[in-house]
């Protein structure tokens, strides 16, 4: 199964704001991400 992942989602994960197993198991198997979140997250730090 593939997932379309928010970007607020990965900030919050790598933030350290979320420890739900299943981010953790979405984000390390197979995730789809937009072009628009990608700028998003890269501009966030």
């Amino acid at each position: 199964m593939t997932y379309l992942i928010d970007t607020n989602i990965v900030i919050y994960y790598f933030n350290g704001l979320t420890d739900d197993e299943s981010i953790h198991t979405i984000l390390a198997d197979s995730f789809k991400i937009s072009i628009t979140n990608k700028i998003e997250f890269l501009g966030w730090g």
